[in-house]
């Protein structure tokens, strides 16, 4: 089964690159923010760590994890921010594992995996290939602003908490740059799918 890493920065369009792939080329996507979600839900025991450094006010009246209330505490705290990927990261590597272990029980010939720090963690090296999703920082700032509804000054602090995206553009071993329309993205996703893709492994 080959494997293909999706990643890039926040707001460079990595999730609409994987949808086009699903979508279009039927290619299975784990996308690891999901997963980060899933793994907090109220009784797991990524929730309860959290609850246990942060307090119970991380929590929302439903007991699902208020994850804007999170981020306000951790934007401007890699120490706190630290803390976090400790606990939920390795939540999220079984669920990673479990799906790819059933993907290729099924026979699926190729997946993409969809995770924003997979440079960072050393984990791109585990992927046959690295696809890196980038666009112009000022269209990027402008991204997160609107996406996310964030003042410039935190907008910066999320894009800042990530690796530059220059310095991730040479892990790549095919490089999309989303500064563009959607047609022309998927452009390029047609082009990354004939070259990296379509032929697959078993």
């Amino acid at each position: 089964m080959k494997l293909i890493g999706i990643t890039g920065g926040i707001a460079t369009g990595k999730s609409t690159v994987s949808k086009i792939l699903q979508e279009y080329y039927n290619i299975p996507v784990i996308y690891v923010d999901r997963l980060a979600r899933v793994v907090v839900e109220p009784g797991t025991p990524a929730l309860e760590k959290l609850v246990s450094e942060f307090g119970s006010e991380i929590l929302l009246p439903t007991g699902y994890l208020n994850r804007g209330l999170l981020r306000k505490i951790t934007i401007h705290d890699k120490l706190k921010m630290d803390i976090v990927t400790g606990i939920v990261w390795p939540e999220i590597a079984k669920q990673i594992s479990r799906m790819m272990a059933n993907l290729q029980e099924a026979g699926v010939s190729s997946v993409c995996v969809e995770n924003a720090v997979m440079i960072e963690f050393g984990n791109y090296e585990l992927y046959d290939e690295l696809v890196v999703v980038t666009c112009d920082p000022d269209v990027q700032l402008k991204r997160v602003m609107a996406r996310d509804n964030q003042s410039e000054k935190d907008a910066l602090a999320m894009i800042n908490q990530q690796m530059p995206l220059e310095d991730k553009e040479r892990y790549a071993t095919f490089l999309i740059r989303n500064n563009g329309s959607l047609p022309e993205l998927r452009a390029q996703v047609g082009a990354l799918y004939e070259e990296k893709i379509k032929n697959g492994t078993n």
